[in-house]
């Protein structure tokens, strides 16, 4: 699940076997399918008043790709490495899951995102026993 001392918001995970919307996201993100694969698509709801604190997503993720879903909202912003990244309705932010990032506080409305994370296909280790 999402570690809720991040962030306290409602969050959706996507079914991956959902396969309309995985095609879907994958017309808009980079992947090479030999390496890596989609780990998780979620629907993130931040309400007046929630805020994501700083993090990475290492654990989750080599890439991570944001999408701004709604900005009827105020307050939100979002940060890479402490730097404010403006990003509007419908627009995608691709960033490395090894960077710290955050969501300020939002102080009107509500934030939505699309959160999509690409990780490494494992290598396994072939034995001839």
């Amino acid at each position: 699940g999402y570690n809720t001392d991040l962030v306290s918001s409602e969050t959706f995970f996507c079914d991956l076997r959902n396969k309309e919307l995985v095609d879907i996201v994958k017309k808009y993100i980079q992947l090479n399918e030999d390496t890596e694969y989609l780990s998780s698509i979620h629907y993130i709801h931040y309400k007046e008043g929630e805020e994501a604190k700083e993090h990475t997503d290492t654990l989750s993720s080599i890439r991570t790709y944001i999408m701004l879903l709604s900005d009827s909202f105020k307050g939100g912003e979002f940060y890479l490495e402490k730097e404010h990244i403006p990003f509007g309705l419908g627009e995608m932010i691709k960033f490395d899951g090894s960077t710290k990032h955050s969501v300020k506080r939002v102080t009107e409305g509500n934030r939505e995102v699309l959160a999509m994370w690409i990780n490494r296909i494992p290598k396994h280790n072939k034995s001839m026993i």
